[in-house]
Formats: C-alpha cells, sequence, structure tokens
C-alpha cells in the first residue's frame, strides 16, 4: 500500500519477505510500516510449482501457525516463522516452504504462475466401474476385482508379483489398494519437470537413480527413467556420506534424517520389507532387518 524506498546505508534487519537476518548494504524500506526487505526478495514470484509438492504454492508475508506442532519447511524440514514471509498451499493446510527454500534452482522451474489459469487434468490412474472393480489405465481391455483374501490367491497360483512394483502380491495390501492408485502424473524430488508414469513395456531397466533392474511400471521425464516412485520427504542431494545400512560411501542423492544424522543411499532405501528366496521355504519369506 506504500512506495518502498531503496535505503542506501548498509543496516542490520530481518527481512519481511525472507526472514532472515542479514547486513544488506541496500535494503528497500518502507518508514511508516517498518518493512524492511532485501534487495534481491523484491522480484520474489507470487504463485509458483515445486518439485516437492502436488499442488501450487503461494507466497504470503503471513504464514501463520500452520499445523499442531507448528509450522516446518517442506523442503529443509526447518521451523518456519509465522511472522515472516514465505510460500503455503491453499490444498493443504500444513503445507509451508521458506521463500528461500521455494524458488532454489533445484526445486522450482522459473516459471511465474500468478495469471495463468490452473489446468484441471485428470491424473486418476483408474475408473471405478462397481464395486471392488476398477478399470486402470494400464490394463484398459479388462476391468480389475479387488481381491481382498489374498490367502486364496496363493492357493491357485505359486507367486503372483505385482505388475506395478514387481513385488509379491502376498506380502502387500489388496491387489490394487496400492500401487493402483500411483497418478499419471506425479511431482518427484529429482527434476523440476513433472514425472508422467509409463507401462506396458516388458523391457527391463535399470532405474536411473538407485540402480536396481526393474521391468514394473515406471516415472519418466525428459529422458530419466525412475523405477520406484520415491515420495520420501526427506530425500537431500549430498556427497560423501556413508549410507548407514550397506557402509559404502555415497555421492549422490540420499533418504536422510538431519535431526538423527540418519542417512540410506537409495539401492538400500527401495529395498523390499520381505522376500521369498530361492534357499527358504516359500511359507517363510525372509524379513529385511536393521
Amino acid at each position: 500500500k506504500h512506495p518502498l524506498s531503496l535505503f542506501a546505508s548498509q543496516i542490520s534487519f530481518t527481512c519481511k519477505r525472507c526472514g532472515t537476518k542479514s547486513d544488506d548494504p541496500k535494503p528497500y524500506i518502507c518508514v511508516k510500516c517498518n518493512f524492511v526487505v532485501h534487495g534481491n526478495c523484491i522480484g520474489f514470484p507470487r504463485i509458483i510449482n515445486i518439485n516437492r509438492h502436488d499442488h501450487r504454492i503461494s507466497f504470503t508475508y503471513h504464514p501463520g501457525r500452520r499445523g499442531p506442532r507448528g509450522t516446518h519447511c517442506g523442503f529443509c524440514w526447518g521451523a518456519v516463522s509465522q511472522y515472516y514471509g514465505a510460500y503455503v498451499c491453499s490444498v493443504c493446510p500444513d503445507y509451508t516452504v521458506h521463500s528461500h527454500c521455494a524458488v532454489n534452482i533445484d526445486v522450482w522451474n522459473g516459471v511465474e504462475l500468478e495469471g495463468i489459469p490452473e489446468k484441471s487434468e485428470d491424473i486418476a490412474p483408474f475408473k471405478v466401474v462397481g464395486h471392488n472393480l476398477i478399470r486402470h489405465f494400464s490394463h484398459s481391455k479388462h476391468t480389475l476385482r479387488l481381491l481382498e483374501d489374498i490367502v486364496n490367491i496363493h492357493d491357485v497360483y505359486e507367486c503372483i508379483r505385482c505388475d506395478a512394483c514387481v513385488s509379491p502380491v502376498g506380502f502387500g495390501p489388496p491387489i490394487y489398494a496400492c500401487c493402483a492408485n500411483f497418478p499419471i502424473e506425479k511431482r518427484l524430488v529429482f527434476r523440476t519437470a513433472p514425472y508422467m508414469l509409463e507401462c506396458g513395456d516388458d523391457a527391463a531397466i535399470y532405474c536411473q537413480m538407485c540402480g536396481m533392474l526393474c521391468d514394473g511400471f515406471k516415472y519418466t521425464s525428459q529422458g530419466m527413467y525412475i523405477a520406484v516412485p520415491f515420495q520420501s520427504r526427506s530425500f537431500i542431494t549430498i556427497t560423501n556420506i556413508v549410507c548407514r545400512a550397506c557402509e559404502r560411501l555415497s555421492n549422490d542423492n540420499v533418504f536422510a534424517c538431519c535431526v538423527c544424522n540418519f542417512f540410506l543411499c537409495l539401492y538400500c532405501a527401495t529395498l523390499p520389507e520381505k522376500i521369498l528366496h530361492m534357499s527358504s521355504d516359500d511359507e517363510h519369506p525372509l524379513t529385511l532387518y536393521y
């Protein structure tokens, strides 16, 4: 509501737009409102998409206290002050991101969305056609039926694997209750561009993130193939970190709990919880322990 003036002297202040304290030599100020911002924070976009969240987020100077345990950044997981600017999601009431985190080059694709209508895209992977019946995009010629009694499946077949994640069906929830819900389009932390779910190709590929060989569903984006749809919020890119599971040095992406200083390489993080091994009895699967 007031014009901002360039202050030519160096002062110590906390920026109202990003919430960080510094000695900026040329901040912009409003004397009437005691409002001071960094010069490089003036151009922050109003509405953006980031690769940590599926909805648009918008900038606000008053994020408030969002969530019963306070507000934490959806990127760095640090505390977010309710008194300084941040990006919030209008759909998810608990989702907030620091201003500087949201415009990080590895998070935001650089596109300002203010004034651009949001596209209403159907990314649901299936349509419900009856009680416990769906028509999935990966197998559109027939309907799929929910089999809730997995014990009966093994009475007929010795081993059934999910065509999406290629894990044995008997180790998980009912047959289409989990993997069938993977959306057609998904934002993942590895790139700022969205990923598209693909299926139907019987050729096995090596996942370009974890290195596992897989012939199930995959997410693709600009030539990158990811066999497992990583959706962990604790993913970071870091170098010279030792995986706590395999104890090998990782110079790439890892999953991390920075509070506990605990790190897993992508290969170990995606190991199945249970497997059937050729040397074990089929009735007694091997369980992953740490």
